[in-house]
């Protein structure tokens, strides 16, 4: 399981006011630990008082694995994410506003792989968590993370 893993999809998605964010992430697995980071764009999914919205995260962290043998638990870990960035500019009818937070993230998820060849796998990523801003005490509840994986 040791290697390099990509994952494309909404991979630090929240489903929080905010709608969603679409990213990119990159880990470093090694036995039980993982070291990775991220980032990506977000966009509005529902628009009823804001004209429109654009955003942006970037994270980093560490995941840990329950497992490096049996094959259910090597699948699951926790995701601790020291450093989390978001920030949001969007337009109401009336205001324009601008948000820049930095917080942290905990996480509990799954993560299959497939072996395709001997050098290359793909699997998915499904984790729920929250965040928590360092400086608001702003709490995004209820965060998702679902991402297709590609280990080389």
């Amino acid at each position: 399981m040791n290697g390099h893993y990509i994952s494309i999809g909404s991979s630090i998605v929240s489903s929080g006011q905010y709608g969603g964010i679409i990213g990119l992430s990159y880990e470093y697995r090694y036995k039980m630990l993982g070291f990775f980071i991220s980032g990506g764009g977000s966009t509005s999914f529902w628009n009823q008082v804001y004209i429109g919205d654009l955003g942006g995260a970037a994270s980093a962290g560490v995941k840990l694995y329950l497992s490096s043998k049996k094959v259910f638990l090597r699948n699951l870990y926790f995701n601790y994410l020291p450093f989390s960035y978001w920030g949001y500019a969007y337009d109401s009818y009336w205001h324009h506003y601008k948000y820049h937070l930095f917080g942290m993230g905990l996480f509990f998820g799954y993560s299959p792989i497939w072996y395709v060849n001997k050098n290359m796998a793909l699997g998915f990523n499904l984790a729920v968590g929250t965040k928590a801003t360092y400086k608001f005490d702003i709490w995004e509840y209820i965060n998702w993370d679902l991402g297709f994986v590609i280990k080389f």
